[in-house]
């Protein structure tokens, strides 16, 4: 039966096939007689990139589609107001008051972060100074030393809550772009705003990442958008705030140059290396700053495997607790040797299938070559990589993926035995394991999603829409 690619009925909510007398086969072409007609395999793209959103739409009353914005816009209001209840009756952890801040005044006070403790807030100074000058936009006329460090920290929590609504006004704007409309482009910011492990862990243990995710949320809508240079300009901000998209702009810029040439791309190759000199070589002469870089990565967790969930913790906490024990370097190599061959395959991917790769899928190619193998790994890492799932706006691997990570987050509190604990055992060097496999299950299914994103974009590319 080949379906037809026009819209639905939206008064039957069918789709009125006609018949076809061929028999239809894989794509991998078991025989040649059994091959789909382009027609039927049309329909088969169509619904691939449709999935639940292709039903979803179908049965949508007419009013969503239309009053999609106003909706949008209560959700934002329903979260807003759940965010800041949440914000009000915590204190959003000890980082903040122990790192961030303190960090951030030695900065304001033209003194070096990394001269003292200097692991304890691992992060390139571009972090600092972003939190510093929220510190000074919201302090006005007074001074810092009058202002309690709970005042500081409440106020850099209250930018942190603006920064997450403005993530999914991102998200929104970007799937209209894409001629999203109704659920499909209410969802995936209702989502984001509303998923515990997203929308309200940040509020019990705030992490200074919620203004990368802006950053790179950013750089995503203006590549929906076709602003490249922006788009890389912003993409190279967030990876000078923090580490995690670093392996994505090689792949954005080997993109760049397949697709448009070097001459074109060289203006935002130029704005792109010019940022990353500023924000990562030239702290170079701070004192302390390349050892905290480097080195944090290359040591820390390593003494008992119960320091994050990464994979690493194979080699950190199970194989020693069972009597074998890999020497530190032997465990460097391994990750770097990880990480490298990881990146190796996103670069062919890239550069083999650059005609039908998106820029969203190749910023999500390269953040996952840098966090499965990461040897520090904690959940709020992970919503880096998720955040371009949403301006995807694929229905269906958002509930799949909402599910897992959620699923995954549950276990990490439940490894840092956080009470009420059903499950103390989970506290154990096994527990944290089995935590990292749920979290890297995650990411796996996550790199499934885009690599058979590719086939449905090679095939709807042989066969375009009229």
């Amino acid at each position: 039966m080949q379906l037809s690619d026009r819209a639905p009925d939206l008064r039957s909510g069918l789709i009125i096939g006609d018949f076809v007398s061929r028999p239809i086969s894989g794509h991998e072409g078991r025989g040649a007689r059994k091959t789909a007609t382009p027609g039927v395999e049309k329909s088969m793209v169509n619904f691939a990139e449709k999935g639940v959103a292709g039903l979803l739409r179908v049965s949508e009353p007419k009013a969503i589609k239309k009053y999609a914005s106003f909706l949008f816009a209560i959700i934002l209001g329903i979260a807003t107001v759940q965010k800041w209840l949440l914000l009000s009756s915590t204190n959003g952890g000890g980082e903040i008051m122990s790192t961030y801040i303190p960090k951030t005044l030695m900065l304001l006070h033209g003194q070096n972060p990394y001269s003292t403790e200097a692991w304890a807030a691992p992060y390139p100074p571009f972090m600092f100074i972003v939190l510093g000058g929220i510190i000074r936009a919201t302090t006005w006329n007074t001074t810092l030393a009058q202002d309690p460090i709970t005042l500081l920290a409440r106020n850099i929590r209250l930018a942190g809550l603006v920064a997450d609504l403005l993530v999914a006004v991102l998200i929104f704007l970007a799937l209209k772009t894409k001629n999203k409309s109704g659920l499909q482009s209410i969802l995936p910011p209702a989502l984001f705003l509303l998923l515990p492990s997203l929308g309200s862990a940040n509020y019990y243990w705030f992490h200074a990442d919620v203004f990368g995710y802006l950053i790179l949320a950013a750089s995503l809508l203006a590549f929906v958008k076709k602003h490249m240079l922006t788009g890389m300009s912003l993409l190279s901000l967030a990876v000078i705030f923090k580490l995690q998209p670093i392996l994505s702009l090689p792949l954005i810029s080997v993109w760049m140059v397949r697709k448009q040439g070097f001459l074109q791309t060289l203006p935002s190759l130029i704005s792109s290396l010019g940022i990353l000199v500023a924000g990562l070589v030239l702290p170079l002469w701070l004192p302390g700053y390349l050892n905290v870089i480097v080195g944090f990565n290359l040591s820390y967790g390593a003494s008992n495997g119960k320091a994050s969930f990464t994979l690493m913790n194979l080699f950190n906490g199970v194989l020693p607790a069972l009597g074998v024990v890999f020497s530190a370097l032997f465990v460097n190599e391994a990750w770097v040797a990880a990480t490298t061959a990881l990146f190796a395959v996103a670069l062919g991917v890239v550069w083999t299938r650059a005609r039908s790769l998106d820029t969203v899928d190749i910023v999500a190619l390269g953040l996952f070559a840098w966090l499965i193998p990461l040897r520090t790994l904690y959940p709020y890492y992970l919503v880096w990589v998720f955040i371009p799932f949403f301006f995807k706006g694929s229905i269906r691997q958002l509930i799949v993926l909402a599910a897992m990570f959620e699923t995954a987050t549950t276990l990490a509190v439940w490894s840092w035995n956080i009470p009420p604990n059903p499950f103390p055992e989970m506290s154990s060097v096994y527990g944290y394991f089995t935590t990292s496999l749920v979290f890297a299950a995650w990411s796996i299914i996550g790199s499934i999603f885009v690599l058979k994103g590719l086939k449905v974009q090679s095939l709807s590319s042989r066969h375009p829409s009229t």
